[in-house]
């Protein structure tokens, strides 16, 4: 009988968690803003509805049967309650949350508060002591009784009725990913594309004095999931082992060959997955270039394969029941790779660990096909991620069970007997299909079918989803053909024999019912306007002169300009960040006019149309410098605090633009920002970089002394005559010399906003205004106008220059803040009038360029080999 289980699937690499429990396998996952909980992959135990934010992240604790969940900003955590029916509940006094709203401390602090147990009696002065984690990623059981959240952040939480954290660490880049090893002694950390695999050490299990130290794993591209070895039992002592997926299509392998190495873990093997799988038929669509790669641990391989051979009941030689048993006395770890065409290689791991004397060993364990998954054939063709949970267990003792995440909605429960499935004789339908999970992440209003029953279509406000129905032994089951989500609301839905028509709010659109290869893709939507302001929109009628054209409207009333503003800013936005807005979403020329830049210095409303500028580009970590200048984000940042967070985004975007990140393109910023250690700590990150190790040991030194100060001041020069010329302006800024960074940056790289940025963000600040006021004096207000259609740009430019003047004269002289707004209301009238005189400035003489010296031989800086 088919089940319908609440709720999609969230898509994320930690959104369904399985573990063995209480003699019962326990599955969870995230939909929305509940957590599903099951047992048998078929039977509900527990939907738990949490008025939250969408949840992300979920895990289960196999000796405690706890569960925890997370959003973007809070942790939840249930433990299992009764005795007859299973139910979960909330944990401690706070509804099981965990926020750092609720958190400990076990460190000193200033004052005279008395301390018991490490920890403070006051518990106000608790909360005050450990930063807020802003953002959480992932989250992973340590113990039954310790979760990790990472993210902006890494706590450690001793989770009790009284939950507290017990181990901060503060984090240069966000964790994107964490999982924590069975004995609670190592974490593995990952942040999003990054190459770096972080390993933290547990120096002290005490929850009073927890700490940790860190180690770093390389790798040459993407990291794009981890695997910790899994135990037998609670009580195992086993090496810990650790599995990395990278995107280059190798699997690695990590060991503490040496538990007290500096390193913590050592490479002992690797599988290049682009070269195990080789089909024995070549013909065309035999091959494929992507691979699906999961770990069966040498547990569930070893579990399934006693209860194989204890069910046996044939007196026959069973060839496949050997090999098994022949493989399983090695006692490997298994590392399986699909195609997604029905090829299937596995690899057995022996020796790995450092009790192991005999060296670590990687061996075949067999090559077979039609092992189908219909899941992986999709995401082949979509390019989905999928994630993949195995264990030992299903239908039957002896069973090799996968639940495969595809992150277009669906999880689906496949079962394999075990020696089958690595018999290397040929066999048909090596997997099973047992459940399929899909839907909606919010509530269903309506489900239709086709003419033909064989399609399911069903849509929610904005999403749609139409199913293929596939007859099976046992019933039928569902798989998602076709997924949409629309950017307006659906009012109705309408089934033709191979489309769907969806009429939106402003549109009609198309959805395909069936799998088609597309000689030439055309998206073209069909608009509708209202013919009157009072009409509903169905009552309104069309013509249609051809199916394929735009549809013939007549508008008696054409829409206001007050209809465009509400289209693309809130109602908050004031009416000078309208003109900013309109001018960003509307400009096809890059950069934006300095009139927009204008206007939006004047915006009370400053915090949104920075978070709508992030929008526009697609997130913070998409903000690069050329388009921060294209926008004019830094020039028009009035409060100092928004303006140094927001160089600051840019320079973490420049530094993380590229897949071969280099410290190189964020070290203007960093250093203008005053932030030398974050530039060392890219650097220890940056491996490959051939400047890598003589930098690291240059900024080790401090440049406050003279002596460093000078060596930086040669370095920039031999960066110049290499024409290097922004990262010698780094140098001059880490030498102190802002002056001459400035004119790097407007006579060489010519880019003057570069140039005032790093004079606004300047970390002696005094240093930085006066150079601010040089800077505008000599070289914006001068500024000639380069041809008549730029004449008006410019005049908004000097607007800007002299409304920026205006305001460190008001902080020199120490004016009153009434003052200061008559003097900037003032010098903005008269650009913004444009019958009035045209504004008059005296031009002053533009100071020569400074002259850079050619460096000596003896210079640092070719010593360094840069």
């Amino acid at each position: 009988m088919p089940t319908i289980l609440p709720g999609r699937p969230h898509a994320g690499r930690q959104a369904i968690s399985t573990a063995y429990w209480n003699g019962i396998r326990l599955t969870a996952y995230v939909s929305r803003s509940a957590i599903v909980i099951t047992t048998d992959l078929y039977s509900i135990l527990q939907t738990i509805h949490l008025d939250c934010e969408p949840l992300h992240a979920v895990a289960i604790e196999e000796f405690s049967g706890r569960i925890a969940a997370c959003n973007s900003t809070t942790a939840y955590v249930y433990e299992p309650v009764g005795k007859g029916t299973l139910k979960w509940e909330s944990l401690g006094p706070d509804g099981g949350v965990l926020s750092t709203s609720l958190r400990s401390t076990n460190g000193a602090m200033n004052g005279d508060d008395t301390q018991v147990n490490g920890r403070h009696s006051n518990p106000e002065l608790r909360r005050a002591s450990i930063p807020t984690i802003e953002t959480i990623n992932s989250l992973s059981w340590a113990s039954a009784e310790e979760l990790l959240l990472a993210g902006s952040r890494m706590q450690l939480w001793f989770v009790a009725y009284d939950s507290r954290v017990v181990w901060d660490q503060e984090l240069p880049y966000p964790v994107a990913l964490a999982y924590c090893s069975h004995d609670a002694g190592l974490i593995a950390s990952c942040g999003q594309h990054d190459r770096l695999v972080k390993i933290w050490r547990r120096l002290a299990y005490e929850s009073d004095s927890t700490r940790f130290d860190v180690s770093y794993l390389p790798h040459p591209s993407s990291v794009t999931n981890m695997h910790w070895r899994k135990p037998w039992h609670q009580e195992q002592n086993l090496d810990n082992l650790l599995y990395t997926f990278c995107a280059d299509g190798y699997v690695r392998v990590w060991a503490q060959l040496e538990p007290h190495s500096a390193t913590v873990m050592q490479k002992v093997a690797a599988i290049d997955t682009n070269t195990t799988i080789q089909p024995r038929r070549l013909s065309q669509g035999s091959i494929s270039k992507r691979r699906y790669a999961f770990i069966l641990d040498s547990r569930d391989f070893s579990h399934a394969t006693e209860r194989a051979v204890e069910n046996t009941t044939s007196t026959k030689a069973d060839h496949a029941l050997e090999h098994l048993i022949e493989i399983a006395n090695r006692s490997p770890e298994i590392c399986v790779v699909l195609d997604g065409l029905g090829h299937m290689s596995a690899w057995g791991l022996e020796n790995a660990g450092c009790k192991n004397k005999a060296p670590a060993e990687v061996f075949n364990v067999a090559h077979v096909d039609n092992v189908d998954l219909s899941l992986l054939e999709k995401a082949h063709l979509d390019g989905e991620h999928v994630q993949f949970c195995t264990f030992a267990g299903g239908n039957a003792p002896s069973s090799i069970s996968l639940l495969v995440h595809s992150f277009d909605g669906t999880v689906s429960h496949y079962e394999a007997h075990i020696a089958g499935l690595f018999d290397t004789a040929t066999r048909r339908e090596r997997l099973q299909q047992s459940a399929s999970w899909a839907g909606h992440e919010e509530p269903v209003n309506g489900i239709i079918h086709n003419k033909a029953g064989d399609q399911l279509l069903t849509w929610t406000i904005r999403d749609a989803n139409i199913f293929s129905i596939e007859d099976v032994d046992d019933g039928n089951v569902l798989t998602i053909q076709t997924s949409r989500t629309f950017d307006s609301d659906i009012l109705d839905i309408c089934y033709a024999e191979d489309y769907a028509i969806v009429l939106l709010h402003d549109s009609l659109q198309l959805l395909p019912g069936r799998d088609a290869i597309p000689l030439r893709k055309r998206q073209k939507p069909v608009r509708l306007k209202p013919l009157d302001s009072g009409s509903s929109e169905r009552e309104g009628h069309f013509a249609i002169e051809y199916a394929n054209d735009d549809v013939e409207v007549w508008i008696p009333q054409p829409p206001s300009n007050n209809d465009l503003d509400k289209a693309f800013a809130p109602a908050a936005v004031d009416q000078a960040g309208h003109q900013y807005l309109f001018a960003l979403f509307s400009s096809l020329s890059s950069p934006l006019a300095w009139h927009a830049i204008l206007s939006a210095s004047h915006s009370t409303s400053q915090d949104i149309l920075t978070t709508l500028t992030h929008d526009y580009y697609g997130g913070v970590g998409r903000l690069t410098w050329p388009r921060a200048r294209a926008c004019g984000l830094l020039m028009w940042l009035s409060e100092r605090e928004a303006l140094l967070e927001q160089t600051e985004n840019v320079a973490r975007a420049e530094f993380t633009k590229r897949e071969d990140r280099n410290p190189v393109e964020s070290s203007l910023l960093y250093f203008a920002l005053g932030k030398k250690t974050v530039v060392q700590g890219l650097w220890r990150t940056a491996i490959g970089v051939r400047e890598r190790d003589n930098t690291m040991k240059l900024l080790a030194n401090n440049f406050a002394e003279p002596r460093w100060r000078q060596t930086a001041l040669k370095n920039a020069y031999a960066l110049l005559s290499k024409r290097r010329f922004e990262y010698g302006a780094a140098w001059f800024v880490l030498a102190g010399n802002l002056k001459a960074a400035v004119n790097v940056c407007v006579n060489q790289v010519r880019d003057l906003q570069l140039a005032i940025v790093i004079s606004r963000v300047y970390h002696h600040h005094p240093d930085g205004e006066k150079m601010l006021r040089e800077l505008l004096e000599a070289t914006v207000l001068p500024k000639p106008a380069e041809d008549d259609e730029a004449e008006g740009d410019d005049e908004a430019l000097k607007t800007w220059a002299q409304e920026m003047l205006a305001g460190l004269r008001v902080l020199e002289r120490g004016e009153s803040d009434s003052d200061s707004e008559e003097e900037k209301d003032g010098v903005g009238r008269e650009i913004r009038n444009e019958d009035e005189a045209q504004l008059g400035v005296a031009p002053k003489k533009k100071p020569p360029p400074t002259q850079f010296a050619e460096p000596s031989g003896d210079s640092l800086l070719d010593s360094f080999g840069f």
